[in-house]
């Protein structure tokens, strides 16, 4: 389920769960928990609001964005580090045996 369907079903749920008895919250808990995935503390937590909490979308003041010369320098970078840290791994791994024989 994505976010906009567990809103959905919390909108619809939290009201019945807020209103039931000891008994029958820990039934309607353990249906919206198979249903969300959420933690269980995290589903009790949203389900005694009672406000749902409203969903801020993010903004960002600028986009990201790098120039071409920087993303290849990543690149780059990113390659030798990769295969320095492979022949480091490899020279470890052939000391120790040494070490252990």
């Amino acid at each position: 389920m994505n976010f906009q369907t567990n809103r959905e079903l919390l909108a619809r749920t939290a009201p019945r769960y807020r209103e039931a008895s000891r008994k029958k919250k820990t039934v309607i808990l353990n249906e919206f928990i198979a249903s969300t995935g959420y933690k269980r503390k995290y589903a009790i937590r949203l389900l005694c609001m009672r406000e749902i909490p409203s969903v801020k979308t993010i903004k960002r003041p600028r986009a990201r964005y790098y120039g071409k010369e920087v993303e290849e320098a990543l690149i780059v970078t990113g390659t030798y580090a990769f295969i320095l840290t492979a022949s480091y791994v490899k020279v470890l791994a052939f000391y120790s045996l040494l070490h252990l024989l």
